[in-house]
């Protein structure tokens, strides 16, 4: 949907204002592809495609020189050492191989949230448990060294996000922008703040959020719901808009589009997906079933059109009066007789349905 509402718009005006696509990170060169594979000459003027980081780094000035994960990793490193006899709960820890690598990834979340040492030591002050409040301690205390250690010297990914959303209101070339957000469920504060910016310059923005239209919005209330987190997005997104003086609708897909290619697949896992124990639900054919061979030429098949519905046949058994037994994988029993084909199952009492082997009782 995104994909062709930027190539109609590309089409009806080639030169006019910047189109944005925005996707996740790993996902860019796939939509770039995508697009450029829609578009009725293979390319466009106007158009681009990128993911928030990425955005950050093409747009944020770069003023200072930029820190690379090794890098991060080997100023934590030096951090470490030199707090080594004031930590305390991350003492241990502190000595172990990938400390460091999981401190970066912890203080690239922090900077996400908009998270600072002064909100862990005061966190650190408040919780009940003293490990945990002295790891958020310890926490606090690297974390400030980490910032001191590279201010005015180095800028991360999550810095540039920060710039980003001031950039955004400042350049020209951002002013009256229609932009699009394809592949998310959730957006972290650095994100919405990008976001918020868009909404004040732009002059559309369409955001996909994957919910199921027959929910009702209630059922997402719950943090076990399946659609939870984008139904808590779209409030977000929602209460944004309203502080930002925002009109904005909301239109509902009115069939899949994304899994068209496999739909029936699609289909099975929701009709299974609340119930248990599953069933698996297979399409059998010709050459999906039991096969009968004499003389080395096939002379009668049974499959779908003979009543078989899972047709991955693991044993087949001749019963005494000459019909054919067959034991499937999740189908259970069927039996092929004179008088057309019978199924066994467990509301037949069978304990599994799936059949390894049929053997007769004597």
């Amino acid at each position: 949907t995104c994909l062709r509402a930027i190539c109609a718009e590309t089409e009806r005006e080639p030169l006019g204002r910047p189109l944005l696509l925005l996707v996740p990170e790993h996902m860019t060169y796939q939509a770039e592809r995508a697009l450029t594979e829609k578009m009725e000459n293979g390319a466009a003027m106007r158009s681009f495609v990128s993911g928030f980081r990425r955005l950050a780094w093409r747009v944020a000035e770069a003023k200072l020189p930029r820190m690379t994960e090794i890098g991060k990793r080997l100023i934590l490193k030096k951090i470490v050492g030199r707090r080594a006899e004031a930590l305390t709960a991350l003492a241990r820890g502190a000595s172990q191989r990938g400390f460091t690598a999981a401190l970066a990834e912890t203080i690239e979340e922090l900077k996400e949230f908009h998270g600072t040492p002064g909100a862990l030591r005061e966190a650190a002050e408040i919780v009940a448990d003293k490990y945990l409040s002295q790891k958020l301690g310890d926490l606090a205390l690297l974390y400030g060294d980490f910032l001191e250690e590279t201010r005015n010297r180095f800028e991360d990914a999550e810095d540039r996000m920060e710039k980003l959303a001031s950039a955004i209101g400042e350049l020209h070339a951002f002013s009256g922008i229609e932009v699009w957000l394809d592949g998310f469920v959730f957006f972290n504060p650095q994100e919405r703040d990008v976001l918020r910016a868009f909404l004040r310059v732009a002059s559309a923005v369409h955001i996909t959020l994957p919910l199921d239209r027959d929910v009702e919005p209630y059922a997402n209330v719950d943090p076990a719901a399946l659609f939870y987190r984008a139904s808590r997005t779209l409030q977000i997104l929602k209460g944004m808009a309203d502080e930002e003086g925002v009109l904005y609708t909301m239109r509902v897909l009115g069939e899949s589009r994304r899994f068209a290619k496999n739909a029936q697949g699609i289909a099975a896992i929701e009709r299974g997906l609340f119930h248990f124990p599953t069933r698996p639900e297979r399409q059998a054919d010709k050459a999906c079933g039991v096969c009968v061979i004499e003389d080395g030429q096939v002379t009668d098949a049974y499959g779908a059109e003979a009543g078989i519905e899972n047709g991955e046949i693991l044993t087949v058994t001749e019963g005494m009066n000459g019909d054919l037994i067959l034991g499937s994988d999740g189908g259970g029993i069927y039996i092929i007789g004179s008088d057309g084909t019978r199924h066994i199952g467990v509301h037949d009492g069978l304990g599994s349905e799936v059949i390894l082997r049929v053997k007769h009782d004597p």
